[in-house]
C-alpha cells in the first residue's frame, strides 16, 4: 500500500490512509480478500482504487453493500450499518 501512497493507520493494521497535498483523503479498509475505498474526492478514490487493482488481482464489485458481515446502506447523507444476520 505504501507503493501507491498509503500509510498504515496506527490504530488498526487493516486501515490505510492516503492524504493528498490538497488535503483530500482516501481511506482503504483491507481484510484478507475484502477491500473498500472511501474518501472526500470521488475522482481520487477511483484513481487509488484503480492503482490498487493494477497491483493486486481483484475485481470491482461496485458500491459497498456488505463488509465483513456488516450490511451497509446509504440513505441521503446517512450511512446505516447493521448485523441483523447475527
Amino acid at each position: 500500500m505504501h507503493k501507491i501512497g498509503f500509510e498504515c493507520s496506527q490504530s488498526d493494521a487493516g486501515i490505510f490512509i492516503h492524504k493528498a497535498k490538497n488535503r483530500d483523503t482516501v481511506v482503504a479498509m483491507i481484510y484478507v480478500d475484502d477491500s473498500s475505498f472511501m474518501g472526500n474526492n470521488a475522482t481520487l478514490v477511483k484513481e487509488k482504487k484503480t492503482e490498487f487493482m493494477g497491483i493486486w488481482e481483484c475485481h470491482n464489485l461496485g458500491e459497498l453493500k456488505e463488509f465483513l458481515g456488516i450490511t451497509i446502506r446509504c440513505s441521503g447523507r446517512k450511512i446505516i450499518l447493521d448485523q441483523k444476520a447475527y
